[in-house]
């Protein structure tokens, strides 16, 4: 069996569950490829989408894709994925069994051209956007389970915009294309089953996967001498890209529920550290914030999360949680809300605290259950869900069934 892969990013950020399924497929002896939209990897198992293009085009192409954007007022994330290319043309040319969409967004591939693949599609959603208009969450705005229009990310009064036009493209593909859509989490099922465009259809569930065996519990004094972090004082790790300047990520209630803690510890028993990103805004809490940017080494970040007490993700949109799995993997318990990709994740007080949607309140009582509970009770029984729930292997046998099953 031959899987091709069709992923836009360059296997780093949100590109990690697409290479850990790709990674894992090959591991199992399947003949796995993914296509990119640059080749940063140098490996024969992945490559170039952009090979009958000049990468001065490659470069821009997302820029055009956006220029449809400038008619409206608003900048939330918005993707349209009009531009034309022969990228179907390629994979096609790879004779593959499968094709798996993952992220095909900023251009890369085309709604339209998705038609044109010969083989059975499996699309592995990143987030909302396989089903809106083009926003890739829709927060309060329910118009995806309609047909879009007036778009409240677009900053739109118009009934026939960008985002009906995009909603009425993709519900054409659909009745025409062999697509099985795939999603991570409970979350991402049930807005799935509720758009007007998957309504209906048959939505496989398959978490992302870890890999435990580099994801795993460290000696947490060892692993804070190796880090460089105080021994004597409880540790909160928390971990976004751009987090203040990006408002799904929910570094307000983040803020706000440290503030509350500030009652009950003091600078000397807590300390706060951040990676994913140093454009941290002032916290406004007296807790020491210890920043340390991007870490794309993987075991530099099994480490971090062996010293860490307690990992926070206090997303209020969030199609699934890589991190918070990731921190599972290494035993350490997590703090997130409900009725978000990581609140099915987390078995409540057993693996870590879910707090009330968009309370900093019952966030802040979150981090106090997990550092008052049973610290040893809770590391075992989030490493065994992580082993049970998302490794790897699993993980990729259940991709490879649905392979075997479509092909």
């Amino acid at each position: 069996m031959r899987v091709v892969h069709v992923d836009e990013s360059n296997l780093k950020g949100t590109a990690q569950s697409s290479f850990r399924i790709h990674s894992g497929l090959r591991e199992a002896g399947i003949d796995s490829l993914i296509v990119t939209r640059r080749d940063n990897m140098g490996g024969s198992d992945v490559l170039s989408g952009n090979r009958s293009v000049s990468r001065a085009l490659s470069l821009i192409k997302p820029y055009i894709d956006s220029l449809p954007l400038r008619l409206y007022p608003n900048k939330s994330p918005f993707t349209i994925n009009w531009v034309p290319g022969r990228l179907p043309t390629q994979i096609n040319e790879l004779d593959p069994d499968i094709v798996n969409l993952h992220w095909i967004g900023r251009g890369f591939l085309r709604i339209e051209e998705i038609k044109k693949i010969n083989a059975p599609i499996v699309w592995r959603f990143p987030d909302m956007w396989p089903f809106t208009g083009g926003c890739h969450y829709s927060f309060d705005c329910e118009r995806y389970t309609k047909s879009c229009g007036s778009c409240p990310a677009l900053g739109s009064n118009t009934e026939y915009d960008i985002s009906r036009i995009g909603w009425k493209r993709k519900k054409r593909i659909l009745n025409l294309s062999n697509i099985t859509p795939v999603v991570t989490s409970d979350w991402l099922q049930s807005v799935a089953e509720q758009s007007s465009i998957f309504d209906g259809t048959e939505i496989k569930k398959i978490p992302n996967a870890v890999d435990t065996h580099v994801y795993k519990p460290i000696e947490q004094e060892r692993a804070r001498e190796i880090a460089n972090l105080p021994k004597d004082k409880k540790i909160l790790l928390f971990g976004a890209v751009n987090p203040s300047s990006n408002p799904r990520k929910g570094y307000d209630k983040l803020t706000d529920a440290l503030s509350k803690l500030e009652g009950k510890y003091s600078t000397d028993e807590l300390e706060c550290v951040v990676f994913g990103s140093r454009e941290i805004t002032d916290p406004d809490t007296k807790f020491n914030f210890s920043v340390r940017g991007k870490l794309l080494d993987e075991r530099s970040l099994a480490i971090l999360y062996s010293a860490a007490d307690v990992f926070l993700m206090p997303s209020i949109a969030e199609a699934f949680g890589l991190t918070v799995i990731e921190s599972l993997a290494c035993g350490t318990p997590v703090v997130a809300f409900e009725e978000t990709g990581p609140g099915g994740l987390i078995n409540h007080k057993k693996t870590g605290y879910l707090a009330k949607f968009g309370s900093p309140s019952d966030f802040c009582e979150g981090i106090q259950w997990v550092l008052k509970a049973d610290h040893e009770n809770l590391r075992t029984n989030a490493r065994k869900v992580a082993q049970d729930r998302f490794d790897r292997e699993k993980v990729t046998e259940q991709y490879r069934s649905l392979y075997a099953e479509l092909a």
